[in-house]
């Protein structure tokens, strides 16, 4: 599975971020054991509908005003892609190189294989060794009343999402979820193949299913690791 970020910016060629990826260093970015082949760069023009395709994956405080405006400065916009995402290695290198290139002119972080967007000064605040960033950079929380609450982008780290029934009360949905996400992503989730499934998470339990993930297979927000669907 891929994992993808993009980031607008000043550069008007792939040659011209590669060029800034070179000034980096590899050792800047490269994460030990991670797949040295799988990570590659595309490059696109900048047109009249980025920065509200941003800017539209943002959580509340992801910009400050100042950031929110210059994204319609940039001249393109580049992706980074790591063929063999799905897992912390992944996560780790892929936040220290697209800070590497917030740094040097990038004027945003979009997570395409989640939906989260992010400021410069807020990504590179990230710190890739510790857990609850890296789940806050790569994952999302989505849903509604009638479809229910669930985080999108788990799949980035290799894990599967987390859904709640959309009849929860909706100030309980966001802590509850990351709880549960946070719990896998620490100590692991191992329940028995048969049966009836249990957690006990932040004071609260749940019966638990893992079924296939809800999106769509071959689209960027599919889980290939499918979610827990959690019933209080």
């Amino acid at each position: 599975m891929k994992t993808i970020v993009a980031v607008p910016g000043p550069w008007t060629s792939r040659a011209a971020v590669e060029q800034v990826i070179a000034g980096l260093g590899r050792e800047a970015w490269m994460e030990e054991g991670a797949e040295p082949h799988s990570l590659y760069l595309e490059w696109v023009p900048a047109d009249t509908t980025l920065a509200g395709a941003v800017l539209a994956g943002a959580s509340p405080g992801a910009f400050t005003e100042a950031e929110a405006a210059a994204l319609t400065e940039a001249c393109g916009c580049a992706f980074a892609i790591d063929k063999a995402g799905g897992s912390v290695l992944s996560v780790r290198r892929m936040i220290r190189l697209v800070a590497g290139l917030l740094r040097r002119g990038g004027l945003a972080a979009k997570v395409e294989s989640s939906g989260r967007s992010h400021g410069p000064a807020r990504w590179c605040r990230l710190n890739p060794d510790k857990v609850d960033d890296r789940m806050y950079a790569f994952v999302t929380l989505v849903g509604s009343p009638a479809a229910g609450y669930g985080s999108c982008g788990m799949h980035n780290l290799g894990l599967p999402d987390t859904w709640l029934p959309g009849s929860m009360a909706a100030a309980e949905v966001g802590p509850r979820l990351t709880a549960f996400n946070l719990m896998q992503l620490d100590v692991g989730l191992e329940l028995p193949k048969e049966g009836v499934r249990k957690a006990a998470i932040g004071g609260h339990q749940y019966d638990v299913d893992h079924v296939t993930s809800r999106f769509a297979t071959g689209t960027l927000h599919h889980n290939p690791f499918g979610e827990w669907r959690l019933r209080p």
